[in-house]
């Protein structure tokens, strides 16, 4: 039993990496997955930004739809620009229907250079009128768990592993949950596989099981994309009662 302990103690610290590397510039992607509709995942947002001029805006992210009023991305996505606006109800970047954002809403704890509570709800200047290609996705109940190797999903935009050409149509790719060990913290999950995961621009993006939004999009601990230890997401039911006591 010794032994096994050493080489927990050993391996753990490999596999959590000893860097944070965000998903949100330059190429983006999922990586091992397959083009789909909107329809799929209506609750899909691009998040863009601007950074020194107020009428330039770039995407940088992925977010959802949780509510007429509200989408929730991951905060390192929205904190540190001039203005930050969604785009709804496409399946093709830069494309949609455009809503600023009239709030961003963080929590006091949150924590960019370690990316701790790295989660942020948009409060839009306009309610979405919901349809087959605009909807909201569930959040869960606090202390809603999935099991080691469920199949999930996450959707985003971006570089595939077989162009450097960054695409333009919506992609996703079915993924496991990988086992606590891989992710100790309690406000985050592990998911992945190698070569099927996320990359740079997923960033805030939705993980989703049966219609649940149990994961954002935040950062990889390895230096390639969809690495043998999978993408960390924010954890959405560690926070669902902060979620739900800013809803209307």
């Amino acid at each position: 039993m010794a032994v096994l302990w050493v080489v927990v103690l050993w391996v753990l610290p490999m596999i959590w990496g000893s860097g944070l590397e965000s998903n949100t510039v330059n190429n983006y992607g999922i990586y091992g997955g397959h083009e789909i509709p909107i329809e799929d995942a209506p609750y899909m947002v691009g998040v863009y930004a601007s950074t020194f001029l107020y009428w330039v805006f770039r995407f940088k992210c992925g977010g959802s739809i949780i509510h007429e009023k509200f989408v929730l991305t991951a905060a390192h996505c929205a904190v540190d620009f001039l203005s930050v606006k969604v785009s709804i109800g496409s399946d093709h970047l830069d494309q949609g229907d455009f809503i600023n954002v009239d709030a961003r809403i963080t929590r006091t704890d949150y924590d960019d250079s370690k990316l701790f509570g790295d989660i942020c709800l948009l409060k839009l200047v306009k309610s979405i009128q919901f349809g087959p290609r605009m909807a909201a996705v569930k959040i869960p109940d606090e202390g809603f768990e999935l099991d080691a190797f469920t199949m999930v999903n996450v959707t985003g935009w971006g570089k595939t592993e077989k162009s450097s050409m960054a695409a333009t149509t919506l992609r996703q790719v079915t993924i496991q949950v990988l086992p606590e060990w891989y992710c100790p913290l309690n406000t985050v999950i592990c998911a992945g596989t190698k070569g099927e995961g996320t990359c740079n621009g997923d960033s805030g993006g939705p993980l989703v099981y049966n219609n649940i939004l149990i994961g954002l999009v935040s950062y990889r601990r390895q230096e390639n994309c969809a690495g043998p230890y999978g993408t960390v997401y924010t954890r959405v039911a560690r926070y669902s009662e902060w979620i739900k006591s800013h809803l209307p």
